[in-house]
C-alpha cells in the first residue's frame, strides 16, 4: 500500500473518532492501537493519548480513558472488571490466538488486581470458521495446542480455523465465567455490512475497518 493510501486510511480513522467525540467528550481521552498482529500489550492512562503503534492490546485502570481497537476479519475483544475498574481491548487474529494474547491480557489484568470471576468479556465480529481457511498447512502452534478448533476439508484440501473458539477456550481456562461472556457471533466475511479483507480481496490497510470502543 502507498504511503499516501496509508495516510488516508489513518485520516479516515481519526475523522471517525473526532465525529464520535464531538458530542461525547474530550478527544484527549482516546487511546487507540495501530495493530501489529502479535501479542504486544501496553498499559495506558490519560497521558498516553492518541494512537499507540505496534500494539494489539491496551490495558488501563484510568476511568478517564476511552480505549479503542480497529479490526476487519480479526476479532476485537473487550475485557473489564467492574470491581477493580481495570479494562482492556484486544485485537485477536490467528497469530495472537496461537500466542495466547487473550490469556496474557487476562493475566496482566489479574496482576493489577482484577479477579478472574469478575471479569466480563465481549467478543466482537470476526471471520468465522466456515470462511477462514489456511490451505493444506495449518499453523503449527494452533495444530499443536488447539487442534480441536481445526476442521479439515478433504474435498477442498484446506484447514478451517475457529478463532472465536480459541478465544473462548483461553477465557475459560483463565477463570472467566460463561455467564460473563458475550459473543456477538457475527462473521465479517458473511455479513456485507461489516468490513472484511478476505471478502474484498485486498490488504487490510486498504480498508477503513470497524472500531471497538470502550469508555
Amino acid at each position: 500500500m502507498s504511503g499516501q493510501g496509508r495516510r488516508q486510511t489513518w485520516k479516515n480513522k481519526m475523522d471517525f473518532f473526532r465525529s464520535n467525540f464531538r458530542h461525547n467528550g474530550d478527544m484527549r481521552r482516546l487511546v487507540s492501537t495501530r495493530v501489529c498482529h502479535g501479542t504486544t500489550i501496553k498499559e495506558v492512562d490519560w497521558n498516553s493519548g492518541g494512537i499507540i503503534p505496534d500494539t494489539d492490546c491496551l490495558i488501563t485502570r484510568d476511568p478517564k480513558v476511552v480505549l479503542a481497537v480497529n479490526y476487519a476479519d480479526c476479532f476485537p475483544v473487550a475485557l473489564w472488571d467492574p470491581e477493580s475498574g481495570i479494562r482492556s481491548v484486544l485485537h485477536v487474529g490467528f497469530k495472537g490466538a496461537a500466542e495466547e494474547i487473550v490469556a496474557l491480557a487476562i493475566g496482566k489484568m489479574i496482576s493489577h488486581g482484577a479477579i478472574s470471576g469478575s471479569i466480563n468479556a465481549f467478543i466482537g465480529p470476526g471471520i468465522c470458521q466456515d470462511c477462514y481457511d489456511f490451505g493444506p498447512e495449518a499453523p503449527q502452534k494452533i495444530a499443536e495446542q488447539y487442534h480441536h478448533h481445526l476442521r479439515w476439508d478433504g474435498i477442498r484440501d484446506k484447514y478451517f480455523v475457529d478463532i472465536a473458539g480459541i478465544i473462548l477456550q483461553q477465557m475459560a481456562h483463565n477463570g472467566l465465567l460463561e455467564r460473563n461472556i458475550i459473543n456477538s457471533r457475527l462473521c465479517t466475511s458473511e455479513n456485507p455490512r461489516l468490513f472484511s479483507a478476505r471478502r474484498e480481496k485486498c490488504p487490510i490497510e486498504e480498508l477503513q475497518s470497524g472500531v471497538l470502543m470502550m469508555g
